[in-house]
């Protein structure tokens, strides 16, 4: 067997071109990639404040609602739209000094006047009586209305 000799041959060609097109091409990757995380960003930054504004409307409505029926129970209950509002007032009032809400005291003032003793004159022993014992509001005023009768 014969041996034949080896041959380097060495090829130079100018690839600058392609290396121009190729980081070209990266660069217009990474701006758009950019962008389009930005867009997304702003996309996600405007659901979350249209969430927030959607959900304050609802409460907001909601709110509302409650407190036309709130006026609506007390009217009934007081037989006046006049002192229904007056009690209201007042409820809100107490509900700001209290450690109740105002859907509580409403009920309990629903109770209170349906059995003829005045919340404005009692509730707030009676929320005493209820803080101290641990117990809801609501019971508070069962057991005073229990009482009475």
């Amino acid at each position: 067997m014969a041996q034949a000799g080896s041959a380097f041959v060495k090829i130079l060609a100018d690839d600058s071109q392609a290396r121009k097109t190729i980081n070209g091409f990266f660069g217009f990757m990474k701006k758009t990639s950019s962008i389009a995380a930005g867009v997304v960003g702003g996309l996600a930054v405007f659901e979350t404040i249209q969430s927030t504004f959607s959900g304050l409307g609802q409460a907001t409505i909601g709110a509302n609602a409650d407190m036309e029926t709130y006026q609506n129970t007390l009217a009934t209950v007081l037989k006046s739209s006049e002192k229904a509002t007056k009690m209201l007032a007042w409820a809100n009032k107490f509900a700001a000094q209290t450690p109740f809400e105002i859907p509580d005291i409403v009920e309990a003032t629903t109770k209170l006047e349906t059995y003829g003793i005045s919340a404005k004159d009692t509730l707030g022993n009676i929320g005493d009586m209820a803080a101290i014992t641990g117990k809801p509001l609501i019971m508070a005023v069962e057991a005073i209305a229990d009482a009475k009768i």
